[in-house]
């Protein structure tokens, strides 16, 4: 085992330091309006969660956070487990996440 090996201490799960989660962020703000567009019908977001974290290990606050940008800049748009659009950003685990047919003009990231 490597922890034996290195004598360093084994830790469950993913942990970030601030340019590693910077940078995860990006690349998921970059990656996820794809993913997104490609589900017609919507994506749930634990299905999403599951099907990205296959290839980027993240965490679900993280891209939570990161969804909550795209559905404030107007990139997708949120359901609540009834199929009722939501009114406010916060991404819960039950919501359904729709790409937003408008144009997106990107002046960076908020």
């Amino acid at each position: 085992r490597d922890a034996a090996w290195t004598k360093q201490k084994f830790f469950s799960g993913y942990h970030f330091d601030d340019t590693a989660q910077a940078e995860s962020e990006e690349e998921l703000f970059d990656q996820l309006p794809e993913v997104i567009a490609a589900c017609r019908g919507g994506i749930p977001f634990e299905e999403l969660f599951s099907s990205v974290t296959n290839q980027t290990p993240v965490t679900s606050e993280i891209m939570k956070g990161v969804l909550s940008d795209l559905s404030r800049q107007g990139v997708i748009k949120l359901r609540d487990k009834s199929g009722s659009l939501k009114r406010g950003f916060k991404v819960e685990k039950s919501d359904i996440l729709l790409y937003s047919r408008q144009t997106r003009i990107d002046f960076g990231r908020p």
